[in-house]
């Protein structure tokens, strides 16, 4: 990923106040349109930084369905705990080099 430098953002404000568009800028720049935007739009920014919040609130909702949904797999489905199991076991043996 390419780090967007201040001299890179003054470059997009330069190439914006020429009328160029923000794909047009993300040409030129070898980044997304997106990302070009995200630098020169206050608005945008503010909406990405609510997305990526909203984002991380999801997944750690995710996360802990996913730990009690396994957990409860495991104390009744044996298939799914032999398989589990398993996994682990060469999962272990992988990163321990045995």
């Amino acid at each position: 990923m390419k780090k967007v430098t201040n001299e890179i953002k003054e470059t997009m404000k330069e190439l914006r106040q020429k009328g160029i568009t923000f794909t047009g800028i993300g040409k030129i720049l070898n980044l997304s349109s997106s990302t070009v935007r995200y630098h020169l739009d206050p608005v945008e920014r503010q909406k990405a930084i609510e997305r990526a919040k909203n984002n991380k609130n999801i997944w750690k909702g995710k996360k802990k369905w996913q730990s009690e949904h396994r957990a409860k797999r495991l104390e009744t489905d044996e298939e799914f705990k032999e398989r589990t199991n398993k996994h682990s076991r060469e999962w272990w043996r992988r990163n321990n080099g045995k």
